[in-house]
């Protein structure tokens, strides 16, 4: 499917002097994101093309989503991440774009992004309409409905007008029919792309690159947590990216101090838990924090006998019954 979707982005790509936008539409969690960042962006770079990269999400004005279309462009620049250039190790870099300023290393440290960026604008590497796709992410995010209409109108001015080719993502369910953004789509789009469902190895990478960090992390779960979705049927890269953090923040970095075995038991134990939330069928305020869970293990060791559990917190407690009614078979 995902092959498809990059063969009519690379045509619309290969299009001279177009004036319309692709709408590459789908339910929130259906993996919009990640094939653009990760599939669509290597394609795009193996032809010496690159992506700038906004989000509408929480965007108030047209200049907040141009601001991030900057950054992104000024990494690809220096060759780097849009994270890294708020990195002292990118600054030096940075310096040299920044010219005329008057701002001083030390002073540009303290400065927001957003600020010592533009006072870089003049100075910041030219886009090429040729080489670049434009992607706006989070459409149905905006801060409301006039706003979005505003940046969509301004989209259209400064780039899908003048032959950019602009990608614009979002989940159009969450937009409402009597919505300004169907007008703007009439004027500005010609094709919208539909992503209605996916392959389970595209979850099993995404889950395997959330733990890009903790290599030994996913090989300890990795056979328990493919089992998992499957049992479960889960096709929501949101939902497995909240199981697979949840599982980070308890394990954390520490391989030696945790066996594979600690990792598995904290899985199963987690990923029941996380998944029943994300589905509504128990409230996060139903229990306080992941870090309670690391108590499970002690608790299945030494309270195994349900008459010995008199003397604990009612946390853990809450973390032992939910053991027993959903982890046992896990």
């Amino acid at each position: 499917m995902y092959e498809e979707i990059t063969q009519i982005i690379e045509r619309y790509r290969a299009t001279d002097n177009t004036d319309y936008a692709v709408v590459l539409n789908g339910e929130w969690g259906c993996g919009k994101t990640y094939y653009v960042e990760h599939i669509l962006r290597d394609a795009i770079e193996a032809s010496g093309g690159h992506i700038l990269y906004a989000s509408m999400h929480g965007a108030r004005d047209y200049d907040q989503v141009a601001t991030q279309l900057m950054l992104s462009n000024l990494a690809f620049g220096l060759k780097c991440k849009v994270d890294d250039l708020r990195d002292e190790y990118w600054l030096d870099k940075v310096m040299r774009v920044i010219k005329d300023s008057g701002a001083t290393r030390s002073k540009v440290l303290a400065l927001t992004v957003d600020h010592w960026l533009k006072k870089a604008k003049s100075n910041s590497y030219k886009v090429d309409k040729d080489a670049t796709l434009v992607v706006i992410d989070d459409i149905e995010r905006a801060i409301n409905d006039e706003i979005r209409r505003q940046i969509l109108g301004t989209l259209y001015e400064e780039y899908i007008r003048r032959g950019y080719h602009v990608l614009l993502i979002g989940d159009e369910t969450k937009i409402d029919n009597n919505s300004q953004y169907y007008e703007c789509k009439e004027k500005y789009v010609r094709r919208t792309i539909n992503v209605n469902a996916w392959q389970s190895d595209l979850i099993f990478d995404f889950a395997k690159s959330r733990c890009r960090r903790l290599d030994w992390l996913y090989k300890a779960i990795e056979d328990q947590f493919k089992a998992f979705v499957r049992r479960k049927n889960i096709a929501n890269l949101r939902v497995v990216a909240m199981i697979i953090d949840a599982v980070i923040d308890i394990v954390g970095g520490m391989e030696d101090a945790f066996s594979k075995n600690y990792a598995k038991f904290i899985f199963s134990a987690t990923a029941p838990l996380v998944h029943a939330m994300s589905c509504g069928t128990i409230r996060a305020d139903d229990v306080e924090d992941y870090a309670g869970l690391t108590e499970l293990q002690n608790v299945m060791y030494f309270y195994s006998d349900k008459d010995k559990r008199s003397d604990l917190d009612s946390k853990t407690l809450q973390a032992c019954g939910f053991f027993d009614e959903y982890c046992r078979d896990e």
